[in-house]
Protein backbone atom coordinates (compact mmCIF):
# COMPACT_ATOMS: atom_id res chain seq x y z
CA UNK A 1 0.00 0.00 0.00
CA UNK A 2 0.97 3.66 -0.95
CA UNK A 3 -0.01 6.72 1.01
CA UNK A 4 -0.33 9.49 -1.63
CA UNK A 5 0.81 12.82 -0.73
CA UNK A 6 -0.20 16.37 -2.24
CA UNK A 7 1.49 19.54 -1.37
CA UNK A 8 -0.66 22.40 -1.16
CA UNK A 9 0.68 24.91 1.32
CA UNK A 10 2.21 27.46 -1.74
CA UNK A 11 1.61 30.89 -1.88
CA UNK A 12 0.69 31.45 -4.80
CA UNK A 13 3.14 34.73 -5.19
CA UNK A 14 3.46 34.30 -9.16
CA UNK A 15 -0.13 33.74 -10.06
CA UNK A 16 -1.52 36.05 -8.27
CA UNK A 17 -4.18 34.49 -6.36
CA UNK A 18 -4.57 31.07 -4.76
CA UNK A 19 -3.89 28.97 -8.44
CA UNK A 20 -4.95 26.00 -6.64
CA UNK A 21 -8.68 27.35 -6.09
CA UNK A 22 -8.95 28.14 -10.09
CA UNK A 23 -11.49 26.86 -11.62
CA UNK A 24 -10.21 23.73 -14.55
CA UNK A 25 -12.95 22.57 -16.54
CA UNK A 26 -15.41 21.97 -13.71
CA UNK A 27 -13.60 21.13 -10.82
CA UNK A 28 -10.78 23.35 -9.02
CA UNK A 29 -7.14 22.54 -9.72
CA UNK A 30 -6.55 20.79 -6.53
CA UNK A 31 -9.60 18.80 -7.25
CA UNK A 32 -8.09 17.65 -10.24
CA UNK A 33 -4.93 16.60 -8.37
CA UNK A 34 -6.48 14.58 -6.22
CA UNK A 35 -8.57 13.12 -8.67
CA UNK A 36 -6.15 11.64 -10.47
CA UNK A 37 -4.85 10.26 -7.19
CA UNK A 38 -8.08 8.08 -7.00
CA UNK A 39 -6.20 4.98 -7.52
CA UNK A 40 -4.07 5.11 -3.65
CA UNK A 41 -5.80 3.75 -0.81
CA UNK A 42 -4.92 7.12 1.53
CA UNK A 43 -4.28 10.64 -0.22
CA UNK A 44 -2.83 13.18 2.41
CA UNK A 45 -3.49 16.94 1.21
CA UNK A 46 -0.78 19.01 2.67
CA UNK A 47 -2.09 22.46 3.79
CA UNK A 48 -1.26 25.61 6.29
CA UNK A 49 -4.86 26.27 5.37
CA UNK A 50 -7.61 23.79 5.42
CA UNK A 51 -10.57 25.65 5.96
CA UNK A 52 -9.41 27.28 2.32
CA UNK A 53 -9.64 24.25 0.41
CA UNK A 54 -13.03 22.86 -0.78
CA UNK A 55 -15.32 21.29 1.15
CA UNK A 56 -15.56 18.21 -2.03
CA UNK A 57 -12.08 17.29 -0.82
CA UNK A 58 -12.96 16.49 3.31
CA UNK A 59 -16.22 14.95 2.15
CA UNK A 60 -13.91 12.19 0.21
CA UNK A 61 -13.26 8.98 2.62
CA UNK A 62 -9.58 8.44 1.25
CA UNK A 63 -8.66 12.05 2.01
CA UNK A 64 -7.25 13.72 4.78
CA UNK A 65 -6.47 16.98 5.09
CA UNK A 66 -3.07 17.89 7.24
CA UNK A 67 -2.36 21.16 8.72
CA UNK A 68 1.21 21.93 7.95
CA UNK A 69 2.38 23.51 11.80
CA UNK A 70 5.88 25.80 10.24
CA UNK A 71 5.06 29.16 9.98
CA UNK A 72 7.30 29.25 7.29
CA UNK A 73 7.60 28.44 3.81
CA UNK A 74 9.54 25.42 2.19
CA UNK A 75 8.66 22.21 0.55
CA UNK A 76 10.62 20.44 3.16
CA UNK A 77 8.00 21.26 5.88
CA UNK A 78 5.27 19.57 3.54
CA UNK A 79 7.46 16.72 2.87
CA UNK A 80 7.93 16.03 6.53
CA UNK A 81 4.24 16.77 7.27
CA UNK A 82 3.87 13.58 4.45
CA UNK A 83 5.79 11.98 5.85
CA UNK A 84 5.19 11.82 9.79
CA UNK A 85 1.27 11.47 9.08
CA UNK A 86 1.10 8.64 6.28
CA UNK A 87 -0.04 5.32 7.35
CA UNK A 88 2.22 3.56 4.77
CA UNK A 89 5.91 3.43 4.51
CA UNK A 90 5.97 4.12 1.01
CA UNK A 91 4.54 7.60 -0.11
CA UNK A 92 4.09 9.59 -3.25
CA UNK A 93 4.75 13.00 -3.24
CA UNK A 94 3.43 15.59 -5.74
CA UNK A 95 2.57 19.65 -5.88
CA UNK A 96 -0.50 20.67 -5.55
CA UNK A 97 -0.40 22.63 -9.08
CA UNK A 98 -0.65 20.03 -11.56
CA UNK A 99 -4.00 19.33 -12.69
CA UNK A 100 -3.02 17.24 -15.88
CA UNK A 101 -1.90 14.24 -14.02
CA UNK A 102 -1.80 11.30 -15.09
CA UNK A 103 -3.75 8.59 -13.15
CA UNK A 104 -1.80 5.82 -14.82
CA UNK A 105 1.48 7.64 -15.03
CA UNK A 106 1.23 8.13 -10.85
CA UNK A 107 -0.16 4.68 -10.11
CA UNK A 108 3.36 2.92 -12.53
CA UNK A 109 5.57 5.48 -10.60
CA UNK A 110 4.72 4.89 -7.24
CA UNK A 111 5.35 1.44 -8.09
CA UNK A 112 8.75 2.24 -8.31
CA UNK A 113 11.88 1.48 -5.79
CA UNK A 114 11.79 4.79 -3.48
CA UNK A 115 13.49 7.29 -3.32
CA UNK A 116 12.96 8.39 -6.75
CA UNK A 117 12.28 11.76 -8.70
CA UNK A 118 11.04 12.56 -12.11
CA UNK A 119 13.14 13.73 -14.89
CA UNK A 120 12.26 15.09 -18.18
CA UNK A 121 15.05 15.87 -21.07
CA UNK A 122 17.01 16.66 -17.83
CA UNK A 123 14.74 18.93 -16.38
CA UNK A 124 14.36 17.41 -12.51
CA UNK A 125 10.86 17.38 -11.35
CA UNK A 126 11.84 17.04 -7.31
CA UNK A 127 8.33 17.08 -5.96
CA UNK A 128 7.15 14.24 -8.09
CA UNK A 129 8.99 11.66 -5.74
CA UNK A 130 8.65 8.81 -4.08
CA UNK A 131 9.71 8.26 -0.33
CA UNK A 132 9.50 5.90 2.74
CA UNK A 133 9.03 7.51 5.97
CA UNK A 134 12.58 6.45 7.25
CA UNK A 135 13.74 9.66 4.86
CA UNK A 136 11.96 11.80 7.55
CA UNK A 137 15.33 11.61 9.48
CA UNK A 138 17.02 13.09 6.24
CA UNK A 139 14.42 16.03 6.05
CA UNK A 140 14.39 16.58 9.44
CA UNK A 141 18.80 16.98 9.41
CA UNK A 142 18.12 19.26 6.42
CA UNK A 143 15.98 21.72 7.84
CA UNK A 144 17.84 21.76 11.35
CA UNK A 145 20.60 22.96 8.93
CA UNK A 146 18.24 25.69 7.34
CA UNK A 147 18.74 23.82 3.69
CA UNK A 148 15.30 24.03 1.99
CA UNK A 149 16.04 22.73 -1.29
CA UNK A 150 14.21 19.14 -2.52
CA UNK A 151 16.72 18.52 -4.71
CA UNK A 152 19.43 18.64 -1.87
CA UNK A 153 17.26 16.38 -0.10
CA UNK A 154 17.04 13.61 -2.72
CA UNK A 155 21.45 14.35 -3.02
CA UNK A 156 21.43 13.58 0.43
CA UNK A 157 18.86 10.41 0.01
CA UNK A 158 21.04 9.48 -2.90
CA UNK A 159 17.47 9.17 -5.11
CA UNK A 160 16.91 7.89 -8.22
CA UNK A 161 16.39 9.75 -11.07
CA UNK A 162 13.09 8.23 -13.18
CA UNK A 163 12.71 9.48 -16.87
CA UNK A 164 9.16 10.37 -17.87
CA UNK A 165 9.60 8.65 -21.06
CA UNK A 166 9.11 5.32 -19.77
CA UNK A 167 5.41 6.31 -18.95
CA UNK A 168 4.60 7.89 -22.64
CA UNK A 169 2.45 5.37 -22.98
CA UNK A 170 0.13 6.70 -19.82
CA UNK A 171 0.66 10.55 -20.91
CA UNK A 172 2.70 10.94 -24.50
CA UNK A 173 1.85 15.02 -24.77
CA UNK A 174 3.52 15.00 -21.11
CA UNK A 175 0.70 16.80 -19.38
CA UNK A 176 1.30 15.74 -16.49
CA UNK A 177 4.51 17.26 -15.90
CA UNK A 178 2.86 21.25 -16.46
CA UNK A 179 2.49 23.43 -12.96
CA UNK A 180 0.76 26.61 -13.13
CA UNK A 181 3.32 28.32 -11.42
CA UNK A 182 2.24 31.86 -13.29
CA UNK A 183 -1.33 32.90 -15.35
CA UNK A 184 0.79 31.66 -18.75
CA UNK A 185 1.28 28.20 -17.57
CA UNK A 186 -2.23 28.09 -16.41
CA UNK A 187 -3.57 28.84 -19.61
CA UNK A 188 -1.36 26.25 -21.21
CA UNK A 189 -2.84 23.81 -18.79
CA UNK A 190 -6.38 25.10 -19.79
CA UNK A 191 -5.17 24.76 -23.91
CA UNK A 192 -3.10 21.35 -23.80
Amino acid sequence: MITAAVLAGGKSKRFGSDKLLQPFFGKTVIERVVEALSPFNEVLIITKNPPKLPSTLSKNSKVKLITEIFTEQSPLYGLFTALKHATFDKVLIVPGDAPLFSPLFLYHFARMEAPAFIVENGRKHPLICILKKIHITAVEELIKENMHKVAELHKKINSKEVNFDQFKVFDYRKKSLINVNRKEDFYEALYR
